[in-house]
């Protein structure tokens, strides 16, 4: 195997050497790039957008018009449903409501990504 000497006098690396250093840098590049991909993806989940959520006083609404028109229950008051339930399927929740001076309670499902949602009788 030939040696050639740099401008300094310094032999040259061996092709086995060289190649040592070239894939310590690679390896250094490819962990760098890692690296900043990971911290483009946690950037990116901190600015996912935002949950779709029901709105409150809507949901409230529907709960009284279903309870008295679907369920024909009479002297319905008082509906309070939680803030800021997310629009997915299959999620529910839990709204008070006082039927004849009885407080009460109905679950609520969210059927579809679309904020459709079941109300059940009230217990």
């Amino acid at each position: 195997m030939k040696e050639f000497l740099t401008e300094s006098g310094e032999a040259t690396p061996s092709a086995g050497e060289l190649g040592n250093k070239i894939n310590s840098v690679l390896h250094f590049c490819y962990s760098v790039a890692d690296h900043d991909v990971s911290k483009i993806r946690d950037a990116q989940a901190l600015e996912a957008p935002p949950t779709k959520t029901l709105d409150q006083k809507a949901v409230e609404r529907g709960v009284l018009r279903v309870l008295t028109d679907s369920y024909d229950i009479q002297n319905v008051s008082d509906v309070t449903c939680p803030a800021d339930e997310p629009v997915t399927t299959g999620h529910t929740f839990t709204c008070s409501v006082v039927v004849n001076g009885s407080s009460k309670t109905v679950t609520i499902k969210v059927i579809d990504d679309e904020g459709t949602y079941e109300v059940s009788k009230p217990q």
